[in-house]
């Protein structure tokens, strides 16, 4: 008599029977056969990124299923059939069936995997996937959407067209902003990657948006190509993608049919005033948008040279279109912070050259919000704090993701001692535009004036991490340890400063010296030579330096020479905290009323 098999030799026994094994051990060569041939595959296909890695996962979920069958099933000459039980006799098996068996199985197994995959979850043919209900496209749906427009690549054989790509990723995102619903990612922000490779899914939890616009662009002559796909940030699948042919002429075109269609790709219904937004133009002179783009791309470069070369621009446009209201906001935005960058420019001409452009601009286009923020930074300027709130507040109304107007609202609320109102939008500001080092360090500045140096400190470190060609947030950094009476680490702040700025260290060590021996001595000290030949160092931050190093009465004379000259930068003259020690002098408290930030004066 036969001994009994154990338990594990009947169960393994059975499988042979039953062929599971070699159902698992083809599936498994297949499917690494498959792989390979789509790793080389998909790409030529211009898949997403994302497709590679869903189809690993179905051929995962179909192993099990196709082992499933494989117990259950057979094929045979008469068609698929049960297996047999133990003890019955098998139905007819040709050896050629053998092989046809397994891969129909296997196939079934992984047809059945990629269904569920790429369902979601949901059954094939369910009337779920139709979109309606798809949770990648409910927020769309719903109204409200966030896009993050990447810079598109420059892939033309000239890389002086870098300010047209950049022209068109500005362009198509503002194409996307004009949609009710639909929060575009600030420009500092998207910037602030540019060139770098990473996937959707990083990329946009980085700038918390739900999708990615990224793409390129190749100009030959007037000739231009531009290719856009749409990548979901939760999962990494694209969710549309085309390609676009077109002369220079008609590129504007193309911008409102791409926010057409991504709208289209996203279940949203477009209004009449939406469509009609997207279509219409900011100029319709291919020449002067040509300059205008060239503006924007020196504008962006802040620095004097940039600013001026940035006005040249705008002027040429203005040549070409005289009525292109943005062109004249631009002119705006560039004489506003030219006193910031340049001393060679007396800042009453700047501020009313500045004023001048931004009346024309709103007097073409009544809500360009750009426009309305250029407005109130002349007013911010000029101490007309009322006209200055009035006009942040609109060019807030009308995009309430202009993350600079909210930035510059922010420091003219701080400069008036309204220091809570500044700090939210700030945050709010921040919010809109994660990955942008001037909102981060604006955020920080007023931390310090609501007296939470620890957490500022904190702020800006984390700039200098993720930023470290930043050199102002190590500067900021400096002036908070120097403060805290920390001298060694306000010298190795700002000479991180110095070196990221290419300048010499000497006179800010001399000066950290000098703040370090009036502490231990309790002698003034004198300035070092050389800042008050410096242009970018203004009366106001003079000022603050002379009282760090005893001097209050010289540091009082330069307060009222700016007083004197209307100096732009007075604005700062209650919220800098040097100079805080200056309160209760009478000569001091006269110069803060006059600038109207009376409110500092009560803290």
């Amino acid at each position: 008599m036969a001994e009994p098999q154990s338990g594990f030799q009947a169960l393994l026994d059975e499988l042979k029977r039953r062929r599971v094994v070699r159902v698992a051990v083809l599936y498994i060569a297949v499917a690494l056969a498959a792989l390979q041939g789509l790793d080389l595959v998909l790409p030529a296909l211009g898949a997403p990124e994302a497709a590679f890695t869903v189809l690993v996962r179905a051929l995962v979920v179909g192993l099990p299923l196709a082992l499933a069958l494989s117990w259950v099933y057979d094929v045979t000459p008469h068609g698929l059939v049960r297996t047999s039980r133990a003890g019955e006799p098998d139905a007819a098996r040709p050896g050629w069936f053998a092989l046809p068996s397994l891969v129909v199985v296997g196939a079934i197994g992984f047809a059945l995997g990629a269904g569920w995959i790429w369902g979601g979850g949901t059954a094939i043919g369910d009337p779920a996937r139709d979109g309606s209900s798809d949770p990648r496209l409910a927020s769309a749906a719903s109204g409200e959407y966030s896009i993050a427009v990447l810079p598109l690549e420059n892939l033309s054989a000239d890389p002086d067209d870098e300010y047209f790509s950049d022209g068109l990723t500005d362009e198509v995102r503002a194409a996307l902003g004009r949609i009710d619903g639909v929060r575009t990612a600030a420009r500092s922000s998207t910037f602030a990657l540019k060139g770098l490779v990473e996937d959707v899914r990083t990329l946009g939890r980085r700038l918390g948006v739900e999708a990615v616009l990224a793409g390129s662009v190749r100009r030959s002559g007037d000739d231009v190509r531009i290719n856009v796909s749409l990548g979901q940030v939760d999962d990494g699948l694209e969710l549309w993608t085309d390609s676009y042919d077109a002369k220079m002429a008609d590129v504007f075109s193309v911008q409102s049919r791409i926010a057409e269609e991504i709208a289209g790709a996203l279940r949203m219904t477009l209004s009449e005033d939406d469509a009609a937004r997207i279509a219409s133009p900011p100029t319709t002179n291919s020449m002067a948008l040509d300059k205008y783009r060239w503006g924007r791309f020196n504008w962006n470069r802040r620095s004097a040279e940039g600013l001026t070369a940035a006005i040249a621009n705008f002027e040429e446009a203005l040549d070409f279109d005289p009525e292109f209201a943005g062109a004249w906001a631009g002119l705006a935005d560039a004489w506003v912070l030219m006193p910031e960058y340049s001393d060679e420019i007396d800042p009453e001409i700047a501020l009313a050259r500045a004023d001048s452009a931004a009346t024309r601009a709103l007097d073409f286009d009544p809500d360009l919000a750009a426009a309305h923020g250029s407005r109130g930074l002349i007013r911010t300027f000029s101490w007309d704090w009322r006209a200055a709130e009035t006009a942040f507040e609109k060019a807030i109304e009308v995009d309430p993701d202009y993350a600079t107007a909210r930035q510059w609202y922010a420091m003219m609320l701080a400069s008036v001692g309204r220091v809570d109102e500044a700090y939210e939008q700030i945050r709010a500001a921040a919010a809109a535009d994660p990955l942008s080092s001037v909102m981060r360090q604006d955020e920080a500045r007023v931390l310090v004036m609501l007296e939470r140096e620890d957490e500022a400190l904190s702020v800006l470190q984390d700039v200098i991490a993720t930023d470290p060609g930043f050199a102002p947030a190590s500067g900021d950094a400096g002036w908070i340890f120097l403060e805290q009476g920390r001298f060694d680490d306000a010298r190795n702040a700002f000479d991180l400063a110095a070196e990221r700025e290419r300048l010499d260290p000497t006179p800010m060590r001399d000066f950290v010296g000098g703040v370090e021996r009036y502490e231990r001595e309790g002698a003034p000290q004198p300035l070092p030579a050389g800042f008050d030949r410096m242009g970018d160092v203004t009366p106001t931050f003079l000022a603050g330096m002379e009282v760090l190093l005893g001097n209050p009465g010289a540091a009082l004379d330069r307060l009222e020479s700016a007083l004197e000259r209307r100096a732009w930068d007075l604005i700062t003259v209650g919220a800098l905290p040097p100079l805080h020690a200056l309160r209760g002098e009478p000569r001091y408290e006269t110069i803060v009323r006059a600038v109207g930030a009376e409110r500092w004066l009560e803290r």
